[in-house]
């Protein structure tokens, strides 16, 4: 069986968490539980389409929100 990735900082299981994924151009900035936790920029980026999740296991998602900010 598949061992759980171990992620920074290390979430709590059986536990309800935010995640937050900003992106702006080429920048892309990644959040849990309001603490960012990595930054990524994309040389080739996707300016418009769609959004996907893909996840492993059992996860639940409640409230789930795509917008544009301006």
């Amino acid at each position: 069986m598949d061992q759980p990735r171990t992620v920074y900082p290390l979430i709590a299981y059986n536990k309800w968490h935010s995640f937050a994924i900003y992106a702006k151009g080429s920048a892309l900035e990644f959040f849990i539980d309001e603490k960012k936790v990595t930054d990524y920029w994309d040389e080739e980026p996707l300016l418009n389409g769609s959004v996907a999740v893909g996840v492993r296991g059992h996860v639940l998602f409640d409230d789930f929100l795509v917008e544009e900010l301006r």
